[in-house]
């Protein structure tokens, strides 16, 4: 194929292409209800088998509420078009006391690995 026939295949491949067409397949409506969801509940409050929000929590709620399969990458663009973005997990739990970890630290841990104490 010569360089001067480049233009006549992309005009061919333009005018078999559908008009108009759009990547989204939720409707607005559907799109405020996944966000809402999202925003309100926890998967695991919606009987889904995970404990944070990944693209595969909301694909598998997606196909649940109105069965459509969508690809996690399509998942992906809706998430990032709403504003939700990926987080990393903080660290450390909200639960977590200073005081009963360093009693579990000096008194239980010990017990349980005293080879370990005998070490340091």
């Amino acid at each position: 194929m010569g360089c001067h026939c480049l233009p006549l295949y992309v005009r061919q491949y333009k005018s078999i292409q559908p008009k108009n067409r759009s990547c989204r397949t939720l409707t607005p409506e559907q799109e405020k209800q996944i966000q809402r969801l999202i925003s309100d509940k926890r998967p695991e409050q919606l009987k889904l088998d995970f404990t944070l929000w990944t693209r595969a929590a909301v694909m598998l709620l997606i196909e649940g509420e109105y069965g459509l399969c969508l690809p996690v990458r399509s998942v992906g663009e809706y998430l990032k078009r709403w504003g939700f973005t990926p987080q990393k997990p903080v660290c450390r739990a909200y639960e977590q006391s200073p005081v009963a970890l360093q009693k579990w630290l000096d008194e239980t841990y010990p017990e349980i690995f005293p080879w370990m104490v005998q070490r340091v």
